[in-house]
């Protein structure tokens, strides 16, 4: 069963030119892409710490020297993925989904290029979702897990852990009394002492409407001459957010509205904790690595995000078709992001 389709000139091409998946937090947070031609990377974790004056001297001073900022270096393997669908020769006859059964068919050839791109589509989303889920340890946790069929490791990206916030109880959003304009505040001096500047404040959704409930909120708004439905939340459905219009002292406020299910307790997650809120600065070089596709059909190591080749049965029977992709998106300046568990 070889068809044009399964060449793989036409499959890589097909998925080069075909819209990649949008994700909020990849999108956001890593926004430089790295393919490489090893199956290992050089991650430079990198702490800026505080902010240097520099120094004042004569016209005739050689110079005064300044100490550089440093990093860590850590080599990692980033994760890989391989996944596999198997099309027979029925799949040239039966229908597709939608497919009516009353106007002119499809041709073989047809039908089974419209399953294939559906194949390539479903593939491709669910390796976005691994990514984003990716993106989303390193960045409410400080790590990312690694953990599959004959692969068990961490990468600790080392954030501080006074970045990672949790309020007594008295001091919890739903209680009376509680402060989040000055919990937000003392975040951002935070950052800004670590020397980065926060643009992006991500809230759980029982962490907004704990905000927006809250007595301190209405009267910071009232000050203001407005109430909170001020901040006009416009939803954004092709990544899954909710912006909210912040008030100027503040970075744009989102609720990441994105669920997965978790492998463990086989429950659906929200991958933002809903009682938790991240402040941080999403123009820290924080960057999305893909290490090499490691297949001799792609010409050994390749830099290549991802990599699709088939595989025709021996018999004739069918043909499968293969998606390999090695992400890591890395948390490079881990202390741009801080974590407050605020209910």
């Amino acid at each position: 069963m070889s068809l044009d389709i399964f060449d793989i000139r036409t499959l890589n091409l097909a998925v080069q030119e075909a819209p990649a998946p949008k994700t909020f937090l990849i999108n956001r947070f890593f926004r430089t892409t790295a393919p490489l031609d090893t199956t290992s990377v050089d991650i430079d974790i990198k702490k800026r710490g505080k902010s240097k004056l520099a120094p004042f001297v004569s016209p005739m001073s050689n110079g005064i020297p300044m100490r550089k900022s440093g990093f860590e270096t850590t080599n990692v393997k980033p994760a890989y993925i391989h996944l596999q669908t198997p099309f027979d020769v029925t799949e040239l006859n039966n229908r597709i989904a939608g497919e009516s059964p009353y106007s002119r068919a499809l041709s073989p050839s047809e039908r089974l290029a419209e399953k294939v791109a559906d194949a390539l589509v479903e593939k491709r989303n669910s390796i976005a979702a691994r990514v984003e889920y990716m993106a989303a340890q390193a960045i409410v946790e400080g790590k990312t897990v690694i953990k599959g069929e004959g692969v068990d490791r961490e990468i600790d990206y080392q954030r501080d852990a006074d970045l990672s916030v949790e309020l007594t109880l008295g001091d919890r959003w739903s209680q009376s009394g509680s402060k989040p304009i000055s919990d937000l505040r003392a975040w951002f001096k935070q950052l800004a002492m670590e020397g980065y500047k926060p643009d992006t404040v991500i809230f759980g959704d029982n962490a907004m409407s704990a905000f927006l409930a809250n007595t301190e909120v209405k009267e910071y708004f009232q000050a203001l001459g407005y109430n909170v439905a001020a901040l006009k939340p416009e939803r954004d459905d092709n990544l899954g957010v909710v912006k909210f219009a912040a008030p100027a002292e503040f970075a744009t406020f989102f609720t990441y509205g994105e669920y997965y299910l978790d492998e463990d307790t086989s429950e659906i997650t929200p991958l933002i904790p809903e009682d938790s809120v991240i402040v941080a600065d999403s123009k820290a070089d924080n960057r999305f690595y893909h290490g090499a596709i490691a297949n001799m059909k792609a010409g050994g190591l390749v830099a290549m995000s991802e990599f699709v080749w088939s595989k025709d049965d021996e018999n004739g029977k069918g043909t499968e078709v293969h998606i390999e992709s090695s992400p890591l998106p890395a948390l490079l300046h881990p202390n741009s992001v801080l974590v407050a568990k605020v209910l």
